[in-house]
């Protein structure tokens, strides 16, 4: 085995072929930690910021991939954590699962001592998958110390007959659906748009009518919305391009009389939807347009025959839960990665028991996976 440390953005495209097979045979679904994504979210959140990525390569191909950006904690000591933000999340542990597991992530654990970083801090890990769960164990057989604890469950929608897990949708929802439908179809025709593969100009108008239905939404009022964020709206664009060559970039809107009010933004890899972003015009709130939205857009995705899982990426909330056929967690990880790094954990463990924080939620137990997995047949995994 041998590790690279990647020091910068243009060492990391330099290996993006290697990079993005790894990717493809890692068990990872989310397309933005491929490596021109992955890059592209540096170029813009992290300008001037340290930036490592730690490969590990079995002759000529990599087998695992953890890229990490400086970060300060609490404001007050630096840690690497992967490229990812409430913006947008552009990294995991990539880790080819059919090699020599333990000696991967042996190698990888030398790495990370060899950062200099007294911690890795990472915010939105899927501690439960099978990969982040043998990195914590070897770590530990590395004399790091480690702390995880989960901070909220995802929403998965799955189904083998669309018609028996509609049926088994809470009898309120159900009903709100029927209701809304009714009293929407009055103001004119009800359509469920979703974008084929267009070209970049297309994408670009699209995009701009959904940012415009967000920025009627709360989140211009409080000037949250893409529109009103300097630089993320070209961020988003040159991202959804990036995933449209590759056949990921997904949209659909929900349109009432020709007039599109709401949306739900994402991409799809490896037979996974996972939405990034949902919003709707509040003028046509008293409809659920949210709700009708996810009705219309499940039912077609069950139409096309083809197996699919919907993850909401985001925490559950009241406009997912109802829908949500199971879960995953999202959690903290910590990897004190020297002694002084220990001392600090100490300080966050102390921190965590005198404000009473569980270190098993009560939801935990009620999460049915550890992540969405990618479709496979016969053990290899399809792209989608």
């Amino acid at each position: 085995m041998e590790l690279q440390m990647l020091s910068d953005v243009d060492a990391l495209l330099a290996h993006r072929e290697a990079w993005d097979d790894l990717w493809h045979r890692s068990r990872t679904v989310l397309p933005t930690a491929r490596a021109e994504l992955a890059a592209h979210w540096l170029h813009h959140f992290a300008q001037g910021r340290r930036f490592t990525a730690l490969a590990v390569s079995d002759g000529d191909r990599l087998v695992a991939a953890l890229p990490l950006v400086q970060r300060r904690i609490k404001g007050i000591f630096r840690a690497g954590d992967l490229p990812a933000n409430p913006w947008a999340a552009n990294g995991d542990l990539l880790l080819d699962e059919s090699a020599d597991v333990a000696e991967v992530l042996q190698c990888l654990c030398r790495g990370l001592r060899q950062t200099g970083w007294p911690m890795v801090w990472v915010d939105l890990a899927p501690v439960q998958t099978s990969r982040w769960r043998r990195l914590v164990d070897q770590s530990q057989k590395a004399d790091m110390s480690c702390l995880v604890h989960l901070r909220y469950p995802v929403g998965l929608v799955y189904w083998e007959d669309f018609a028996a897990y509609w049926a088994s949708r809470p009898h309120g929802l159900q009903k709100k659906v029927r209701k809304c439908l009714r009293q929407l179809e009055q103001i004119g025709p009800i359509e469920l748009r979703v974008l084929p593969l267009v070209s970049g100009q297309e994408w670009e108008e699209a995009l701009d009518t959904a940012w415009r239905i967000e920025d009627a939404s709360w989140k211009g009022q409080a000037g949250t919305s893409v529109l009103r964020t300097p630089g993320m709206r070209e961020f988003y664009l040159k991202q959804t391009q990036m995933l449209a060559q590759w056949g990921y970039a997904r949209l659909a809107f929900l349109e009432a009389a020709g007039r599109p009010i709401a949306f739900a933004f994402g991409w799809e890899t490896k037979g996974v939807v996972q939405v990034w972003k949902i919003s709707y015009d509040p003028e046509f709130s008293r409809f659920s347009p949210g709700h009708l939205l996810w009705y219309l857009w499940f039912q077609k995705l069950a139409e096309s025959n083809k197996p699919v899982t919907v993850d909401f990426l985001g925490p559950l909330t009241d406009g997912t839960r109802p829908w949500a056929a199971g879960s995953y967690p999202i959690g903290r990880l910590i990897l004190a990665t020297r002694w002084w790094g220990k001392c600090l954990m100490g300080g966050y463990r102390a921190y965590r028991g005198c404000r009473g924080t569980a270190a098993w939620p009560d939801w935990a137990d009620e999460c049915t996976a550890a992540e969405p997995h990618p479709l496979a047949l016969d053990g290899e995994v399809i792209h989608v």
